[in-house]
Order: C-alpha cells, then structure tokens, then sequence
C-alpha cells in the first residue's frame, strides 16, 4: 500500500489529534495519506499494458559507435556520372547521403577551411561535385579512419600539395569489390 507523506512546521503547543497528522520532536507534523492500491497487470485493460519493445529509443544525443560504423556502410552519394547530372546539391541532398545532419555540414565548412559550397543572398548553401568529394574525404577521415578534427586538418594539409584522389580511388576500389563479392555470396 502506497503512502503519501506532508511535512509543515507544527505549533508546539497545539493539541495534536490523531486525524492532523503525527508530531516529530514538536517540530515537523506528518500525516499519513493511505491511497488506493495499484491494480494488478491483469486487472488493468488490455489497451492499457505497453510492451517494452514498442517503445522507441531516443534519437537525441550522440550516436552509438555501433550506430555510427552502421552508417558508414550505408552512404548512399550517387556515382559521377548521376552527380554531373546538376552543378549544385542543396545540403539537405548532401546530409542524406552522408548520414549525416545539416548542422554537422556546417560545422565541417567552418573547421575545413578549403570547403567552400555556394551560397545564395538568402544564406543558402549549395553544394558543388568538387565540395561533395571533398566532403568524401573529410567523411572518410573523421567517420572511417577515425581521426579527430584537429588530426584531419593536419592530414589534408600534409596532403594538400599532393593528389589525394590516389587513396580515394583506392578506397573506392576496394568497396566496390567488398560490394560485389557481397553480392556474389548471395547469389550461391
């Protein structure tokens, strides 16, 4: 049985009367509340009882490590080809192939000072196939080999004299076969 407990300051020289309550050390009154039992599961309505497993995990905060490698194998950036089709992709486009949220492209711009997307006068940031891949290599070097920003900035600027499409192209490579010896093995 479940009890409800109010403490105030009582007068010491007040009568006290079972009804208002129990007198501690004449100075703190606590009356005692009996409230109504709480109903067994299988007195309550059916509609009433929520299975555990319905209730959906907050999407605030950050994101698991598991939920972040997840991720990174399921980047969705279209081809050269399908991306050649237009000279510039709204950030909305660009989040949703990365995975990533709007804020997160932001913050990137300001970190990496090469990556520059156009905006327009209302502020709007439009991003080109050159800022895309550089976007690539920023993700693969925050997201994939998991450098912090700080040690990112330093790679791109040990790198910035020499091609990185080299490691790109290898990297691009290697998921291509992963994905296809992928499909292979479900085709047997």
């Amino acid at each position: 049985m479940l009890h409800h407990v109010e403490s105030n300051h009582a007068d010491p020289n007040k009568h006290n009367h079972p009804t208002d309550g129990i007198l501690i050390n004449n100075s703190i009154k606590v009356r005692i509340k009996e409230k109504a039992p709480i109903k067994a599961s299988s007195e309550l309505p059916k509609e009433s009882i929520v299975p555990l497993v319905a209730l959906k995990s907050s999407k605030r905060g950050r994101k698991s490590i598991a939920d972040i490698n997840a991720d990174n194998k399921l980047l969705s950036i279209p081809d050269d080809e399908t991306l050649a089709k237009k000279l510039y992709y709204s950030i909305t486009e660009v989040a949703k192939w990365f995975h990533v949220s709007p804020h997160l492209l932001r913050y990137w711009e300001v970190q990496f000072k090469d990556l520059k997307p156009k905006k327009n006068k209302k502020g709007d940031r439009f991003y080109s196939v050159e800022n895309i891949k550089q976007l690539e290599v920023i993700y693969f070097l925050l997201r994939e080999k998991k450098l912090s920003v700080g040690g990112a900035q330093q790679y791109l600027d040990r790198k910035k004299g020499k091609k990185m499409d080299d490691e790109m192209f290898v990297r691009d490579t290697l998921k291509n076969m992963r994905n296809f010896l992928l499909l292979l093995k479900e085709s047997l």
